[in-house]
């Protein structure tokens, strides 16, 4: 008899999915009033492209900064858009962006990253590649990405349309950044820089970040040092008129991630306590150090006010607070809100996994602007059943809850058949096939799957799908029954005998199928551990 729970054989493909970031790349203005960030999210009641856009916050108010223009053959998967920064008054941002190539040679011997001027008319101004601006949007550094064929390094002065070659000074290996007066401070190899326009000082060797106040009278760099039990991440502060260099931070813990206050006064950074990052604030020699932030989730970014007033961080589950510097009063602005990875696709009548992120948060499903049925396996994967009367084509999965500002949604295409194994339990239902409780030869398995796609009357799959041991022209399996799953709507259960013969400690089960367009579809329905004893 059947002892396992529907939730037991959800389990087994239960997948870990990365908690990625809802709202990302942060950037502020001077005072702090005005955030802005990047989000694939879009706005409830519009028809915003499923792809990264811009947004600024302001109170609780969230507007539409700029939607950056892609490739219709490529909006969602092959175009990513970052990092952001913002002007002192708020009135420009400058976005990067990155074709993620596949191509061999040509993916890393031609540009792939660029950068974007948005104005506050929302009139967009190609930059090149890699460039930041001063926070006055005076000054520019581009260079070219390393390995590039075509390599370049440029100062532009924006206003009389200066460019100053920078190729003879350094290569940046990370993002140089621009101080008011021109100033430039180059992480380069081996060595980090500093270039005042005459000449070039340098500062420390190999670091992994760096920043500059706007006056260029304070550097911080992050660098890696050898430590018991392996490499730590430290803070080092320059005070560039003196030369004078100390740490910044615990020194019994990693610190990183450091933004400088425009007058160079205030250090915002993360510190990595009771196995997460949390965020901290401290004067540049040490002195009125405090903690910020205690999330259970961590911090996964935060951004500082060039008046040093006030912080902004995104949690590691996606929420974003607002911080004020001095009296520590946090208060969030945006909610943590689910967000959805995939699939692209579902068969209907059939149960779908769902993978993501924050689905604990979700309030409702809905596919081509129909609701489905829905459960919440775990807050990493969602369950839906598609209505066997869904119309087949391309559609939209979206999903609602958390911050009632915004939706994820994902294109969706409902398909007829999209076979995915979910379970394997023996022939007495005791348990799940595993390692420690492999097939034994001869073996009758309950195999519990997804979209195998129509249904006859009495529950059986109508498609002409052939299941073979291994692969074609492998041996023809002995199934028994190919239909709906008692008890587990929206899923299949096959049950199928494994050959006697087994020779192998794994087995495959390949499964095709003939489509009348013409040609074969096959897929590998799963693998097994075997047991090398004899058959019961």
């Amino acid at each position: 008899m059947r002892t396992l729970a529907l939730s037991a054989v959800v389990a087994a493909l239960a997948l870990p999915a990365a908690v990625w970031g809802q709202f990302r790349d942060l950037a502020t203005n001077a005072d702090g009033s005005r955030l802005f960030f990047i989000s694939a999210l879009r706005q409830q009641g519009t028809s915003q492209g499923l792809y990264p856009k811009i947004f600024a916050l302001e109170g609780t108010t969230v507007s539409l900064v700029f939607q950056p223009q892609v490739a219709p053959s490529d909006p969602y998967g092959q175009y990513s858009v970052g990092p952001l920064q913002a002007a002192g008054n708020g009135d420009w941002v400058v976005y990067g962006t990155q074709r993620n190539c596949v191509g061999g040679s040509s993916c890393f011997l031609n540009e792939q990253r660029g950068a974007v001027f948005v104005g506050r008319g929302g009139e967009p101004e190609p930059l090149g590649a890699n460039s930041r601006l001063s926070r006055d949007g005076r000054w520019q550094v581009t260079y070219s990405s390393p390995g590039v064929m075509l390599s370049y390094f440029w100062r532009i002065d924006r206003r009389s349309g200066t460019r100053t070659d920078l190729t003879a000074v350094a290569r940046p290996v990370s993002a140089p950044s621009v101080a008011l007066n021109g100033s430039v401070l180059i992480p380069a190899f081996e060595r980090l820089l500093l270039w005042d326009g005459t000449q070039t000082r340098t500062l420390a060797g190999k670091v992994a970040a760096a920043t500059m106040d706007d006056a260029a009278t304070t550097v911080v760099y992050q660098e890696n040092v050898e430590a018991p039990g392996g490499n730590s991440i430290r803070l080092r502060v320059v005070d560039l008129a003196s030369g004078r260099v100390w740490p910044l931070g615990p020194d019994d813990r990693d610190n990183f991630a450091p933004v400088l206050s425009a007058d160079g006064a205030w250090v915002l950074y993360l510190s990595r306590t009771g196995g997460h990052a949390q965020a901290f604030l401290s004067r540049r020699d040490g002195s009125e150090w405090r903690q910020l932030t205690d999330l259970r989730s961590g911090v996964r970014e935060a951004v500082f006010s060039a008046d040093g007033r006030v912080a902004w961080v995104a949690a590691g589950d996606g929420a974003v607070y607002r911080i004020e510097g001095q009296s520590g009063a946090m208060e969030q602005r945006l909610a943590t809100t689910p967000s959805v990875t995939g699939p692209g696709s579902g068969a209907a009548g059939s149960a779908v996994f769902v993978n993501g992120s924050n689905f604990d948060k979700v309030t409702a499903v809905r596919i081509g602007g129909r609701t489905v049925e829905w459960w919440k396996a775990d807050p990493a994967s969602l369950l839906l059943r598609l209505p066997w009367d869904f119309p087949l084509g391309a559609a939209e999965l979206a999903v609602a809850g958390g911050d009632e500002r915004f939706e994820c949604a994902i294109p969706f295409a409902v398909v007829e058949f999209a076979p995915t194994l979910v379970a394997a339990e023996h022939e007495d239902f005791s348990s799940l096939v595993s390692e420690s409780k492999p097939v034994r030869p001869g073996e009758i398995l309950h195999l519990y799957a997804t979209g195998l796609g129509p249904v006859d009357a009495a529950g059986r799959t109508t498609l002409p799908w052939e299941w073979r041991w291994n692969s074609q022209p492998g041996p023809l399996a002995e199934v028994l029954y190919c239909g709906l799953a008692p008890g587990f709507p929206g899923f299949y259960q096959v049950d199928v005998r494994a050959p006697a013969d087994l020779a192998s400690p794994l087995v495959f089960l390949q499964l095709y199928l003939s489509p009348q367009a013409g040609g074969w579809f096959s897929w590998i329905l799963g693998i097994w551990p075997v047991s090398q004893g004899l058959p019961p």
